[in-house]
């Protein structure tokens, strides 16, 4: 409770200006996924840089319904290149620096996932994330965002599939009263238990140079609700496979159908057979294991052993 509470007071004490909160939409997608926590880098070029981190938990209102709430802190670093026109010195550069949060309320129905996105230096942004959970290992999330104060606005798609390892994809459409780019990212991650670690690459744009992220989290709780149960690999015939499968299960009851059963023995029936009291008793009560009673019969001569398989035989025909 304390590390929580020192984690919230991180983020709301570390706000001060706000620009952008992710450009790489796979991060937040990520951060969406399940309950967890993570910290990451991210690097532009050789002078611009990004340290983030989340917060991620969950609250179960009814079964199979959820209240979210994701916080993510984000600390840059930036060189501007300032122009002098009318001067012969060509620029000077400009070091800036900030810090931003962004705060994510969301609802979880089924395999529905829906947040809210706000930024509190920035109270005229808006942004929605709705997420479909396909297949236990792949999800889908839709992103809008509108900034009227830079009166831009962006349309994205992203797809996380796999788990280790895992692959993202994401493509996105910002428009402004100037332009409309488009941006695509590319990231590879891995788990371990409930641990998760990814890289991720965001080529060069018109607006900006490529971006490289890292980052590394901690799953609290694996979100197991799914559209599907089992996704179709369009490369393995599942006619094959159910036929695969029957040929074993066939072979399982074949085996077990040939599996000697060994049924006990009363003193009198060996009696029948002439054979002597003192061997019969020991047959008797080595009759009742299977086990005790194939050691015993490889010590016995083949005429009793004749006789002790003709009792068997009898007794199985029996039993059909």
């Amino acid at each position: 409770m304390r590390f929580r509470f020192l984690c919230l007071y991180f983020f709301w004490s570390s706000v001060s200006i706000a620009d952008e909160i992710s450009r790489n939409l796979l991060i937040d997608h990520y951060s969406f996924l399940n309950p967890s926590m993570g910290f990451g880098f991210e690097k532009e070029n050789r002078n611009n840089q990004k340290v983030f981190a989340w917060y991620h938990t969950s609250k179960e209102i009814k079964p199979k319904f959820d209240f979210h709430l994701q916080l993510t802190a984000l600390s840059y670093k930036r060189i501007l290149r300032e122009n002098f026109p009318y001067t012969e010195i060509p620029y000077k550069l400009q070091k800036e620096s900030g810090e931003l949060v962004a705060f994510n309320p969301g609802i979880r129905l089924y395999f529905f996932s829906l947040y809210g996105n706000f930024l509190s230096t920035n109270p005229t942004y808006k942004g929605l994330s709705l997420g479909f959970h396909l297949y236990p290992e792949k999800s889908l999330f839709l992103y809008y965002k509108e900034n009227p104060k830079e009166n831009t606005k962006e349309y994205a798609l992203s797809v996380l599939s796999g788990k280790s390892p895992g692959i993202g994809l994401s493509i996105a459409k910002e428009i402004s009263s100037e332009k409309t780019e488009w941006s695509g990212s590319i990231s590879f991650s891995f788990q371990v238990e409930s641990f998760v670690g990814a890289i991720s690459h965001l080529p060069v744009t018109e607006s900006r140079e490529d971006i490289n992220s890292i980052f590394i989290s901690k799953i609290f709780q694996e979100n197991k609700e799914s559209l599907f149960q089992k996704e179709i690999n369009p490369y393995i015939d599942e006619t094959d496979l159910d036929k695969e499968k029957k040929k074993e299960e066939w072979e399982a009851k074949k085996f077990k159908k040939k599996e000697r059963i060994i049924y006990e023995i009363k003193l009198e029936e060996l009696l029948k057979f002439r054979i002597p009291l003192v061997i019969a008793i020991r047959i008797s009560r080595a009759s009742k294991s299977k086990e005790e009673y194939e050691e015993l019969l490889k010590t016995l001569s083949p005429d009793l052993v004749r006789k002790c398989n003709k009792i068997q035989n009898d007794k199985h025909k029996a039993n059909r």
